[in-house]
């Protein structure tokens, strides 16, 4: 009985939080950030140490990978249900405020908006950061992101 009790519990749970993911209309795929099992955390220090990338995940599950040169920022995202997307925005290195704009390549449909965007503040540093978001979709919310 507890076996079904957790199963239904976890059902319900997963579609609580989709009605908050800022690239969907009304719902979202909440889906675990994407990993390969091949590399490791070592590997991946290493590579963004040498690209200067900044690597991030947020409370999404989306896995942000971007550069931050001369206040200017361009990279990625991975969406996961809805793909990987470019991203651009802005970094004031002093206030440490930061606006991620993230452009859905396809345009957006009805299950994928075609556009979010994060505004807030982020520290290079520790890959930390938090504030709010909206989408072309009319949603908004909050968000929060840190290492991977």
């Amino acid at each position: 009985m507890k076996w079904l009790l957790s199963i239904v519990f976890a059902v319900l749970v997963t579609l609580f939080w989709a009605d908050f993911a800022p690239v969907y209309k009304s719902l979202a795929y909440a889906q675990s950030t994407p990993t390969d099992a091949s590399t490791s955390a070592d590997e991946n220090a290493s590579e963004q140490k040498a690209s200067k990338k900044i690597v991030a995940c947020d409370g999404f599950g989306y896995v942000w990978s971007f550069k931050i040169k001369k206040g200017n920022i361009t990279g990625k995202v991975d969406t996961g249900g809805c793909g990987v997307w470019d991203v651009a925005g802005t970094y004031n290195k002093k206030t440490k405020a930061i606006t991620l704009t993230a452009t859905n390549p396809t345009g957006g449909d009805e299950n994928c908006c075609a556009v979010f965007t994060y505004t807030g503040t982020f520290n290079k540093k520790t890959k930390i950061g938090s504030g709010s978001w909206t989408n072309a979709c009319g949603g908004s919310g909050s968000w929060s992101m840190g290492p991977c």
